[in-house]
């Protein structure tokens, strides 16, 4: 990518709180999807139900803008452990699943439409096993320069019993946080995560930011005992053509204790796309790793420096 194709990628990339151009989708349910009232659709598997089941979204988009898509869902579904299976079709196709469990819970997903005019979103079921799933109040947003420049918090206050804006890590067989109450100094709710013996480890979706931008990143977490977290931040954590794995840009063992503690870290984000290829796509997420039983975690700010 040249150095004008990065200006314009600049220009647009941001992590919006509040987006305010809204584009109605065209939403087909296929392979026994059914439109239950307006703008929610639900599916009830069965093990007889043969191929694949889809609710596929349609739009017309802007090229070189990004998006945000909202939705909510609720079910039990069978499939890798309780993640619902999704994908996202526009100059290349990822697949962004998201946790679900019998609880409405909100979910949302930034995109970059890159040279395209009109883009495609689908969830679908394939296992042949009793499920249901329930989807509602699609919203798909256009995110303006002025979105941009706001930064992105996750506090959990508005999530349900899961955080909509996290799944499990790669290589994990099941879905280690939660939303619960606590005593976070701020907000009624804080994020879960249970190790259960082992490595317990989750990762935000990718948010986009402003390729050569100086961020500040700090969040807040206590344990049930003390111990280690592994946080890491990234440059796009969705595979590129070429297969290009995501790039670790800051790596930090956190020190927990038994009380709430903030940590701080500063970045810059990188627009050498040799050396860092993801970042061609302006975007970042955040991972985690931890052994300790139980941890809270809260206030994720990313925020950029002037």
């Amino acid at each position: 990518m040249n150095s004008s194709r990065l200006f314009v990628f600049a220009f647009f990339c941001v992590a919006a709180l509040n987006a305010e151009t809204r584009i109605v989708p065209e939403i087909s349910p296929r392979g026994g999807w059914q439109k239950t009232a307006e703008n929610t659709f639900s599916i009830q598997r069965t093990a007889e139900m043969q191929g694949t089941a889809s609710l596929e979204l349609k739009a017309p988009l802007k090229p070189g803008t990004f998006y945000l898509l909202e939705w909510e869902a609720r079910g039990t579904v069978s499939e890798n452990g309780g993640q619902a299976q999704a994908l996202l079709e526009l100059d290349r196709t990822v697949f962004p699943g998201f946790e679900v469990d019998k609880n409405w819970n909100s979910y949302r997903n930034y995109f970059y439409s890159g040279r395209k005019n009109s883009g495609r979103f689908s969830i679908y079921l394939r296992r042949s096993d009793d499920q249901t799933l329930e989807v509602r109040n699609f919203k798909l947003l256009e995110l303006s320069g002025e979105d941009c420049r706001k930064g992105i918090l996750l506090d959990f206050e508005s999530d349900g019993s899961l955080p909509g804006f996290w799944t499990r890590s790669w290589g994990q067989k099941k879905f280690s946080a939660g939303v619960v109450k606590s005593d976070f100094i701020n907000g009624e709710k804080s994020m879960k995560m249970v190790s259960d013996g082992g490595e317990a480890s989750v990762s935000s979706g990718v948010f986009p930011v402003v390729g050569g931008a100086k961020y500040r990143i700090h969040f807040w977490a206590k344990g049930s005992m003390p111990g280690s977290l592994l946080f890491v931040f990234n440059s796009n954590n969705q595979r590129l053509s070429g297969n290009h794995p995501p790039i670790n840009l800051l790596r930090k063992h956190c020190a927990v204790e038994t009380e709430w503690r903030e940590y701080s870290f500063e970045v810059t984000y990188p627009t050498d796309l040799e050396k860092y290829p993801t970042a061609g796509i302006p975007m970042a997420n955040i991972v985690l790793f931890t052994k300790i039983p139980e941890l809270l975690l809260d206030n994720f700010k990313v925020e950029p420096i002037p």
